[in-house]
């Protein structure tokens, strides 16, 4: 990974020292499987289904799999608002989960137009 993508990550909140102490500093891992999240996650979209059928039960189980993936990739702005979220589900305080989720859903995409544009190659869409 060259210095320039590193800075434009580390510029939206991903912890890349974090992110290579877990993939024991192999960047070309990390990069791989940052790549490997943003192409084939389906969970974003599972929680909104989930969610805008009101089945919180299935809700949790997306926002604790996003959870773990995205702090295991270290996003921590995706994984702070999965921790919100299950936080709420837990709790059954369902009031603002709408706005929290839109929220998730605004910071994911940000996040990952970014990482498209530094990996144009890549299949993320």
């Amino acid at each position: 990974m060259n210095d320039k993508n590193k800075e434009i990550l580390i510029s939206c909140g991903i912890n890349l020292n974090e992110a290579f102490y877990r993939f024991v500093y192999n960047e070309q891992l990390y990069e791989e499987m940052l790549i490997h999240f943003f192409e084939t996650n389906t969970e974003l979209t599972d929680l909104k289904k989930s969610i805008d059928s009101d089945d919180y039960s299935l809700a949790y189980h997306y926002a604790h799999s996003l959870k773990g993936i995205t702090g295991n990739l270290s996003l921590t702005p995706v994984y702070e608002l999965c921790c919100s979220l299950t936080e709420m589900m837990k709790n059954q305080n369902y009031t603002d989960i709408s706005k929290v989720y839109n929220n998730l859903e605004l910071t994911y995409n940000q996040i990952r137009n970014i990482i498209k544009s530094i990996y144009p190659d890549s299949k993320i869409v």
